[in-house]
């Protein structure tokens, strides 16, 4: 499992740069791991199992690589989320 960590960052890294993301260059798998670490490695959106990485404000419309813009996420809500910025999640449901 640790090793996906390092696989996810250098993949967001390259993505990062190939798309001209401010920051975020040298974004680790162990700062992945530290943000998964931090919300209990659940989905930030369901709070399910954490399958795959988020960036909240995505590189596409501007957000960054950088730990602070990466979140856990499932694959379900990964794929409803999309690019979409603002995003908000209904806490009152």
């Amino acid at each position: 499992r640790e090793n996906t960590y390092d696989i996810r960052a250098a993949r967001h890294r390259k993505r990062a740069r190939d798309m001209g993301c401010s920051g975020g260059m040298y974004t680790t798998g162990d700062h992945i791991k530290s943000r998964f670490e931090i919300w209990g490695n659940a989905c930030w959106i369901c709070k399910g199992e954490a399958t795959a990485v988020d960036h909240v404000k995505p590189m596409s419309k501007g957000g960054s690589n950088l730990p602070a813009n990466i979140r856990p996420i499932c694959n379900s809500c990964n794929s409803s989320k999309k690019d979409t910025w603002p995003y908000f999640v209904d806490t009152h449901g």
